[in-house]
């Protein structure tokens, strides 16, 4: 009874008290400022979900996105250039645009002996991240440094690099042939290098008349700027045929000036060279019509030819 009382008296003399903080506890239900607080908040969790989001995807193309690059060339590579292609990792970095290919190789056409055609243990590039989502993808710095390349010449005038840059030509021709073209502006990517280099590479020289023995002979740098920028870009195809028909040139010289006794082989590959070169002139700085295949489809994602 006399702490019931104390109680009673306690409760009546701060009654004034409990009012007051009970009206200003309901204003402030009632006020904006609570409204606001509660809307900050929730911005909050939606920063705090999105960034999450961000770091997941970045994670996810860190991890998935090279193997998917690998597994893409692979497939489609040999259907291409009718050898075998093989990559040991592609690394692209979602934050920066550098990457790296590791163990890239390229194996012999048929008929020929040696275990490889181009092999090199590590490839970097550049890419500027924004241009892909335009219809010009802008690659800043591709480096081929220290390939190794095995020139085989065969028991008739043919090599098997003459061999490869020809099945890489017919497959553009046989492209061509089976697909119906179907132009759409704006519908196709194109690709603009701003600085190839390949150096520091070697030729690996083998033939009959060698008797066995092993023949190796520096190859020349080669470096090329602004591949594509003349005509607004080029069709990936383009590009690498470009790519190709100046390495094929420098092999060219390497190899005769390495031995007289392959000067008719290296006169072969001279002329694949050419007409490598001829197709590319003949493209007119346009996207080149015949061989898409499937370079252009890996960064289109669909099979529409131009």
């Amino acid at each position: 009874f006399v702490m019931f009382n104390k109680l009673k008296s306690f409760v009546i003399s701060n009654k004034l008290k409990f009012f007051a903080v009970f009206n200003k506890l309901k204003h402030f239900v009632m006020s904006d400022e609570l409204k606001s607080f509660v809307m900050a908040h929730k911005l909050k969790s939606i920063g705090v979900g999105l960034a999450a989001c961000f770091i997941v995807l970045i994670i996810f193309m860190q991890l998935f996105l090279g193997q998917i690059v690998k597994i893409s060339v692979e497939a489609a590579a040999p259907h291409f250039t009718k050898t075998s292609v093989s990559l040991g990792s592609v690394r692209l970095s979602p934050l920066s645009g550098k990457g790296t290919i590791k163990n890239f190789v390229v194996g012999n056409p048929e008929a020929f002996k040696t275990e490889y055609a181009f092999s090199c243990d590590e490839i970097t590039f550049n890419i500027k991240l924004s241009s892909l989502f335009s219809n010009e993808i802008v690659i800043q710095e591709i480096a081929i440094i220290a390939p190794q390349i095995t020139y085989e010449q065969g028991l008739t005038s043919g090599s098997n690099i003459s061999t490869l840059i020809n099945n890489i030509s017919s497959g553009s021709e046989k492209e061509e042939n089976e697909e119906p073209q179907q132009k759409s502006e704006g519908s196709s990517k194109k690709v603009v290098i701003d600085h190839f280099i390949l150096a520091e590479g070697k030729v690996h020289l083998s033939a009959v008349f060698l008797q066995g023995k092993a023949l190796t002979t520096p190859l020349p740098t080669i470096e090329m700027n602004d591949i594509g920028k003349d005509s607004d870009g080029a069709s990936i195809t383009m590009a690498i045929q470009e790519v190709v028909a100046a390495i094929a040139e420098s092999l060219q010289e390497a190899v005769v000036s390495a031995n007289p006794l392959f000067k008719d082989g290296a006169e072969t590959l001279g002329n694949s060279a050419k007409a490598l070169q001829g197709a590319i002139k003949d493209a007119g700085g346009s996207l080149l019509e015949g061989g898409k295949g499937f370079f252009d489809s890996i960064f289109q994602g669909d099979d529409e030819d131009e």
